[in-house]
Order: C-alpha cells, then structure tokens, then sequence
C-alpha cells in the first residue's frame, strides 16, 4: 500500500505514498465517521466508538483491542471484523488483517471493506491478478485507483491505456485525490507519453507540496528519458516532501531508476 510492499518506502510500479495517503487509499477505509445510534447503543456499537476515538488519535493498537471486542461482542457483525483489519494494517500486522477481512467476507461476501483491504494487500504482494478480483465490483475512488495500480502492474496488452482510464474515472468520482492524479501520471508515463507525463505530475507537485506523489513521478519521467540530473533533484524534493516516510532501500529497488543505482551521487541523494 510505500505505501505499499516496502511499507513506508516505495513499490517499484507505483512509486510514494504517505502514512495518511496509505491509511486512506491503499485501503479505503474511514472509520473516523461516528454514526449516531438509535436509543441505546450495543456493547458491539460502544466498542466501535472506543476503537474509532482511539484510531482518530493513531493509537492503533488500542483500536485494534476495541474493534476485535466489537468482533467478539457481535460475531455477525462484518464491518467490526473488517476494522480488526484496517488497524492490523496499520500495525504493519499483515497476517493478522489478511484473516479479518477474510472472516469479514466469510460473514458478507460483498462487505466493501473488506474487498479493498484485500485488494491493497493483494497489491502488496504484486498480485495483480488477486487485486483486479477483490475490486471487481467495486465502483469508488478506491477501487478504481486499485484496479489501476493492478493494471499497471500487470503490464500486459492494453493495461496502459486501462489504468489511464481508471485514473482519469477516479479523478472524476474526487477530483482531488492525489493517488488518482498520481496513478494518471504512472499511466502516461506507461504509454510513452512523457509530455503529458511531466505535466500531470508537475500540476501535481503544484497543488499538493507536501506530498512526495508529485516530484517522485517527476523523477520516474526523467528516468525514462535518462535525464540523470533531473532525476536526482527530483528525487531530492521527493525525500524532503516525503519526510519519514523515506525508505532508500525501496527507492533503489526502483527500476525506473537502474541506470543510476550504485552511483554515488545516486547514493548520497537516496541515501545509502
């Protein structure tokens, strides 16, 4: 989800995502909502409350203890086994959230989140196969940005212009999403179109500079045109944008960026 496979770091066909961008999209699910309750709330929905206050503050463990109370209170209950996975993602607890979900779909075959988590984990693995299964069905931001990362990933016979066309879909269900705008700038980038590219990323980098989406596919597009400079100042905005989030190991492992791995002036921009 570097968001994704390399955890904070990088996979090699996506490219950078931030904590808040993973927890959002690479999942798709938002359990800040506090749903009112008619009359008096179950001990299953009290828990639930307690796990949503706790995931608001970033205490995930202590969310991940309430929502698998919910679970136990209420075993019926697919959304709470789904959240037991949304917070086990966040614990880097990938195990542990691929069975919520599981037992989430085992109790609604069609539970969204846990289709979306599934589908992110699936991504994780660089199965693109398992993530275009789990969102088949699914019509949303989140989903279409999966399919389009999957489709990316797959790489075969019309899967460039697939994911452009994802992107651009998920851009108009929420214009503003940053993955959306990313993804369609991995798809250009994909067809050869380095024009378009670079400008895609480079209205990107404009509207959201506090992410590292905008300068890393930057970088990508200097990459295939071996614009070796280009690459390492970008890649230098990227890691400043990018903060902790950084993962030099990851960003190596980039294949876009071959060509410069084991340079030292690769190395001093990355990182060793």
């Amino acid at each position: 989800m570097a968001l994704s496979r390399l955890k904070l770091g990088f996979e090699s066909r996506w490219g950078q995502q931030d904590r808040r961008a993973r927890w959002r999209y690479a999942t798709g699910l938002v359990v800040f909502l506090v749903l009112p309750f008619a009359g008096c709330p179950s001990t299953a929905e009290r828990l639930l409350q307690q796990g949503h206050q706790q995931a608001k503050k970033g205490r995930w463990a202590e969310a991940a203890t309430a929502y698998e109370a919910a679970s136990k209170a209420d075993p019926a209950n697919a959304q709470a086994q789904a959240l037991v996975g949304v917070a086990n993602l966040r614990l880097n607890q990938r195990p542990l959230a691929a069975a919520a979900f599981d037992k989430a779909l085992a109790i609604d075959s069609a539970s969204r989140d846990a289709r979306l988590g599934l589908g992110g984990l699936a991504l994780d693995a660089l199965d693109a196969g398992a993530a275009l299964s789990w969102v088949d069905t699914l019509n949303e931001p989140v989903a279409t940005v999966i399919r389009g990362r999957a489709l990316l990933l797959r790489a075969g016979a019309g899967d460039g212009e697939a994911a452009l066309n994802e992107a651009r879909a998920a851009i108009a269900l929420e214009p503003t999403s940053i993955e959306a705008r990313y993804l369609e700038g991995c798809a250009l980038l994909a067809l050869t179109r380095f024009a378009e590219a670079q400008t895609a990323f480079e209205a990107l980098e404009r509207t959201s500079r506090e992410s590292a989406f905008g300068p890393y596919g930057l970088a990508r597009v200097a990459a295939a045109q071996r614009r070796s400079t280009d690459v390492l100042l970008y890649l230098k905005a990227a890691r400043a944008a990018s903060k902790g989030a950084w993962s030099p190991p990851a960003v190596a492992a980039d294949p876009a960026f071959a060509f410069l791995a084991g340079s030292s002036a690769f190395t001093d921009v990355v990182g060793p």
